[in-house]
């Protein structure tokens, strides 16, 4: 007599839905944890070039959430507004990045 082959497990439709978002959720918060490095690395590298940091979160007129990012250092001041914080950083460091070629010329 043979014996019975143990029944296969099998998930219902929802719970591999319920495992799709658990796995899309994991994805977005370790896509956010990088971009929280990513604005940081590249505040320290501006505070350590010497330029003097702020930023905040505001809400504007239509109830968006931007972000305001101010750097001021050797006698220039750049702000920048953004809807992402890592936007903001990125179109600052920009900037100043052009800023030493702007004075040779």
């Amino acid at each position: 007599m043979r014996p019975e082959k143990p029944e296969r497990a099998t998930l219902s439709r929802a719970s591999r839905l319920c495992w799709i978002v658990l796995f899309s959720r994991a994805l977005s918060d370790a896509n956010r944890i990088c971009r929280v490095k990513s604005w940081k690395i590249i505040a320290d590298n501006l505070h350590e070039a010497g330029w003097s940091l702020g930023w905040v979160a505001a809400v504007d007129s239509e109830g968006r959430t931007i972000w305001i990012v101010d750097a001021h250092g050797y006698g220039k001041r750049f702000i920048v507004r953004s809807d992402e914080l890592l936007t903001a950083f990125v179109e600052l460091q920009r900037g100043i990045q052009q800023f030493p070629v702007s004075l040779m010329l």
